[in-house]
């Protein structure tokens, strides 16, 4: 992955593993939109929706007051007792205490104004790093200790605004319960759970303009953007993102470069994975979203995709039955980046491959749609960028020189 992109970022500062910041939205509880330009920020984020943070963390409140992880647990971990499954080889207990916070951003938005690098380095063919807390989803903030689970959703917008998420280094598997690794991505679950309220239901929770860099692994239902789909009353949208993440997974329920689980109501339009998207598992495993059930539109895949068994490995996506909701419009892959094809809806999806020889052609970034140009900058190996990378690139070059 490391030869494949160059990303000019304007990021300042690096996520320590520990500072958390919620000092931005305490007393601002009924703002309908949030600025954060911090890692610390993005970490209070999924402080405020999971309720529960790494034990090692400290909550910042305040400029001058904190409080340790387990305070900020004990305080905000909002918890439900469920059934789980109880049968034979389920994926939980009979009965399962998940946590959840204080936010759930419904109908509200948080944006990044600046890059932000999550702290995790690349060396001797591996990621490492502070364990990245997906916004939501469904997994242990502890390894192996089931009283840290959350079961939360993220049900707002999050606005990229044309920035990255930088070197992420995220493994929430499960060696127990595979239910326990789930629901994990930039953002682990947009949506509610299937067994929540109607009531609970957000109308048309997104994630706009974002890109990451990094590493991810869990057990199912695993995205680099969004892990799973939740309900909705309306669609749930996933535009102008870029995935270039290594994401795995080893069990069932969708492995993407976007989104793992496409499920229930939603859209993926104008997005691309360049990531190694592998899953050890004969698992629906794709560039676009793994295990699919709404429309694709616009989109490229140019990563490497892999499953235990080939014909689950797809450079789109696979059809979890969704039609006639799953159609795939004006989708594009590289040839042979996915053993199985491009997208199996009964019969496979051979429309729109990518040769070399076109790649980095302005025809292409044109069939794409307005959304995207040319590689002119050779950020991306040739192949077609979005409008706002190339904006992005443009703004951290200036203000590189201005440093200089």
């Amino acid at each position: 992955m490391q030869a494949r992109y160059h990303i000019t970022s304007n990021a300042t500062g690096v996520w320590d593993g520990k500072t958390v910041d919620v000092s931005w939205y305490l007393g601002h509880e009924s703002a309908d939109s949030y600025d954060i330009d911090t890692a610390a920020q993005l970490a209070g984020v999924s402080a405020l929706v999971n309720g529960l943070v790494n034990e090692a963390c400290v909550v910042w409140t305040s400029s001058t007051q904190s409080m340790t992880a387990a305070q900020w647990n004990d305080v905000n971990g909002q918890y439900v007792t469920q059934a789980g499954d109880t049968s034979t080889g389920g994926s939980n207990n009979s009965t399962d205490t998940y946590h959840y916070g204080i936010e759930n951003f419904d109908g509200k938005t948080v944006r990044l104004t600046a890059d932000i690098d999550m702290g995790a380095t690349f060396a001797y063919g591996g990621w490492t790093g502070p364990n990245y807390m997906p916004i939501g989803g469904q997994y242990l903030m502890t390894p192996n200790d089931t009283t840290t689970r959350i079961d939360a959703s993220f049900c707002g917008t999050f606005d990229g605004d044309g920035h990255y998420v930088l070197n992420i280094y995220c493994n929430r598997h499960s060696s127990g319960n595979y239910g326990d690794g789930s629901s994990v991505g930039l953002i682990g679950r947009l949506g509610v759970h299937d067994s929540d309220p109607d009531s609970l239901r957000p109308a048309t929770p997104g994630v706009y303009d974002v890109g990451i860099t990094g590493y991810i692994l869990a057990n199912r239902s695993v995205g680099g953007i969004v892990g799973k789909i939740g309900r909705t009353t309306g669609t749930a949208t996933i535009s102008g993102c870029v995935n270039y993440a290594s994401v795995n997974n080893t069990d069932a329920k969708g492995l993407g470069g976007i989104v793992g689980a496409g499920w229930n109501k939603g859209k993926i339009v104008d997005c691309y994975n360049m990531g190694d998207i592998t899953s050890t598992y004969a698992n629906p495993t794709g560039g676009i979203s793994g295990s699919n059930e709404i429309p694709i539109e616009n989109c490229y895949n140019a990563g490497k995709i892999s499953a235990a068994t080939d014909t689950y490995a797809m450079a789109i996506g696979t059809d979890n039955g969704g039609a006639p909701y799953s159609v795939i419009t004006n989708c594009y892959y590289v040839r042979d980046s996915a053993p199985g094809g491009g997208y199996y809806s009964g019969q496979n999806y051979t429309d729109g491959v990518f040769t070399q020889s076109i790649k980095g052609s302005s025809d292409y970034s044109a069939r794409l749609g307005s959304a995207y140009v040319s590689d002119e900058g050779n950020m991306n190996g040739g192949y077609p960028i979005l409008a706002w990378q190339d904006r992005a690139a443009a703004v951290a070059n200036s203000i590189a020189e201005e440093a200089t």
